[in-house]
């Protein structure tokens, strides 16, 4: 359900089941609400929730509210249940939202992910205030506890007035970690005061508060006991995981061993470890109130870890065999090995899974090959393998051989690939779709992807997390509409990481705004890029932003950057590095031996920056022109400079030309509305300067050639 601009109150969900298969490139689920905007949701509550969801791209995943924005309020509800999920933004209330207030609202939804950004109360917040909220439901992730907290996935300080039960388990274990909360004991969560939208009359009992309507005058109907502890609804069986341990004595078996706190000595007769078979129990022995069971298992699917699920056992009065679920983590990391076609063609759909490539695999001839994949590491050992000979046709988006890499892929070489896409209005398309994990030592060679109306598009459409270093991009031609680059498309929210050692030769780009030879579109902060070189390309954009190296840098820093012998021709904003960048501090830029072309904003390295400086910067044997004749800003370094200084730049042996005005040897418009901005230590030489009033050869100017 979508929604803009409402109210939604007094309602009562209860006993939703929802369940989603296959990768989608949008997956947004709510109790009550997918997608909501301006939307305020009170006195409302959804229980017996069972809400299980496959992969998505762009996902949120919540017991109220999948994904929520702009003014979005959500106060005086709760939820209780389940949801299990593949993707990320996963919270016992809502998933992702972007400006929100959160208030006086309860959780006990219990969460199992195999994904990040998982709260109990939100995934992902972006912006907004969450106050005086309660998080009961246990949280379980394999990627581990930094992937998870008790209010806010993503956040991992307590905010504000939010609180968590002490008995909570992380990942199947009691912590004594406040994960973005303050802990509470049973008392404390049952004389929490949550506003006087809330009955209590049952906390004796410790049953969890009901809500009256909005009016606050009756009980909303269809309200069941919601116990504090299950063990008052269910048969208590005193038994609690001490510890686990797991080795592993070959590739493909673990040995595990279950330390039980079992102070009656009931008789445990095994364990359920989910996606594992057990082969045999190699030792089960209960002393002194604590059982040690040591299993030899096989994975059936192949992870970083697994989750105990199950304690089977059996009690004196019966013969009968139960099972105490549980959920606490296995730390023991698995592979399928590829070696052929067919075992490419085996990879099981829908799952991220670990996947070690052992040989080249040709697929020369063979039709059907499995692609969109989802993985969770595909890498190779001490050897860089080869996936070849590729011919893949698509009418969607979020497509490629490779749909999302998650935590790495590592060793890997793409080779003869050619990949096209007819779609019309879809986004993500690339060898690899989408990755959120680590990029290392990669090869793309002799690619063609040609997606002419899809935004995001090349080797990788678009990443949004992970290191990338030491990536080799030779022969690749890549069409689209909208952020294309040879490596990657589009980046966002990557903050923190490192892109480096990247080389990329003979790069063919088309398509109409944000065309750069290895980058696209690169909106991250407090991101590095080093050491990126260029070199043997065509670049070409037919509206804004193009750049040698990428169409839009914004909020990284940029050091060691080298465009060599490229063709670059756009309409506003060109440049031999990048067609604009904003808020990145920039030092080491070369441009040699390439022609740049454009209407607007044209520069030797940037067609425009914004804020922070720019430093240590040669443009040699370059022609740079303004081609209209309305063409403006043309500089031999850059075109416009917003509150942006430049020091220490040189312009050698070059052209500019403008058939517009404004046009100057080092830059032509600097603009210091804010703060200061300034030129020094630079100078043109040997340099021909030429437009529609002024004509001349520059053989030696120092500091500054401005020319307005």
């Amino acid at each position: 359900m979508e929604t803009g601009g409402c109210y939604i109150n007094n309602c009562s969900i209860k006993n939703i089941k929802i369940k989603t298969t296959g990768n989608q490139a949008t997956l947004i689920v709510g109790g009550i609400l997918g997608n909501s905007e301006n939307t305020t949701i009170s006195n409302s509550f959804v229980t017996g929730l069972d809400l299980e969801v496959s992969i998505g791209v762009k996902s949120g995943v919540g017991g109220l509210v999948g994904y929520g924005n702009g003014a979005l309020k959500i106060s005086n509800c709760y939820t209780e249940g389940k949801i299990k999920s593949q993707g990320k933004n996963v919270g016992g209330i809502a998933g992702y939202l972007n400006v929100v207030e959160i208030d006086n609202c309860y959780s006990k939804v219990n969460i199992s992910t195999t994904n990040d950004n998982v709260g109990g109360i939100v995934g992902n917040l972006n912006s907004g205030e969450v106050n005086n909220n309660i998080s009961i439901g246990n949280i379980y992730t394999t990627s581990g506890l930094n992937a998870l907290n008790r209010i806010v996935g993503n956040i991992t300080n307590t905010i504000n007035s939010n609180y968590a039960y002490e008995n909570q388990l992380l990942n199947g274990y009691n912590s004594d970690e406040t994960k973005g909360a303050t802990l509470l004991r049973k008392e404390g969560v049952l004389n929490l005061n949550l506003g006087e939208s809330y009955n209590y009359d049952k906390r004796e009992e410790e049953i969890l508060p009901k809500l009256y309507n909005e009016e606050g005058t009756i009980l909303l109907p269809n309200q069941e006991d919601i116990f504090l502890d299950d063990s008052k609804m269910l048969e208590s069986i005193d038994l609690e995981v001490e510890n686990i341990q797991a080795t592993k004595p070959n590739t493909t078996e673990a040995e595990v061993t279950v330390k039980i706190k079992n102070p009656t000595e009931i008789k445990i007769t095994g364990i359920l470890i989910e996606d594992m078979q057990i082969m045999e129990i190699i030792r089960n022995v209960t002393q002194n109130g604590v059982t040690s069971i040591t299993v030899r298992s096989m994975p059936t699917r192949y992870y970083d870890s697994y989750k105990l699920v199950g304690i089977q056992y059996k009690t004196d009065n019966s013969q009968e065999q139960k099972t105490k679920e549980v959920e606490n983590e296995v730390k023991v990391q698995f592979y399928k090995e590829i070696y052929t076609y067919e075992d490419w063609q085996s990879i099981e759909e829908g799952t991220y899974q670990n996947y070690r490539l052992m040989a080249d695999i040709d697929f020369n001839g063979k039709s059907n090959v499995k692609n969109n994949i989802t993985v969770n590491r595909l890498e190779a050992e001490n050897n860089v393998y080869t996936l070849k000979n590729i011919t893949l046709e698509f009418n969607e988006g979020n497509t490629g051989l490779i749909n999302n890499i998650k935590t790495s892929i590592k060793n890997i070489a793409f080779e003869n690939i050619m990949l096209t896409n007819t779609a019309q209005t879809e986004n993500y398309f690339g060898v690899i779709a989408t990755s959120s994990g680590e990029i290392v030592n990669i090869k793309f060679k002799d690619i063609t992807i040609k997606a002419p109306k899809l935004l995001y598009v090349g080797s990788i459409g678009g990443i949004n997390s992970g290191n990338i270093k030491n990536v080799d991009i030779n022969n690749v031609w890549v069409s689209g509409n909208s952020s294309i680059g040879s490596m990657i498309g589009y980046a966002e929210n990557t903050s923190n990481s490192v892109v480096e050692n990247i080389t990329a030769k003979v790069v063919n780009i088309s398509g109409n705004y944000y065309c750069g030879g290895v980058l696209g579109n690169y909106r991250n902060s407090n991101s590095t890029i080093n050491n990126v070189h260029i070199e043997e390309s065509d670049i070409s954009g037919a509206k804004d932003y193009t750049g040698g190296i990428a169409g839009y840098f914004s909020g990284c820093a940029l050091n060691t950057l080298e465009a060599k012998s490229v063709e670059i021709t756009g309409g506003r904003y060109v440049g031999g590095i990048a067609g604009a960048a904003s808020s990145c501090e920039t030092k080491y830029v070369m441009v040699n031996e390439s022609n740049i072309v454009g209407e607007t904003c044209i520069g030797g390295a940037f067609g425009s920056r914004g804020t922070n400086n720019l430093s240590y910067v040669s443009v040699n044997e370059t022609s740079i022109i303004g081609s209209s004749s309305n063409s403006s800003y043309v500089g031999g370094v850059v075109g416009q400079c917003v509150w942006s200084s430049t020091y220490y730049a040189g312009v050698t042996n070059s052209i500019i030309k403008n058939n517009g005005e404004y046009t100057g040897g080092i830059t032509n418009s600097l603009v210091n509305s804010i703060g200061t901005a300034s030129i020094g230590y630079g100078f043109v030489e040997n340099t021909e300067i030429s437009r529609k009033l002024l004509c001349g050869r520059i053989n030696r100017v120092w500091k500054l050639f401005y020319d307005s």
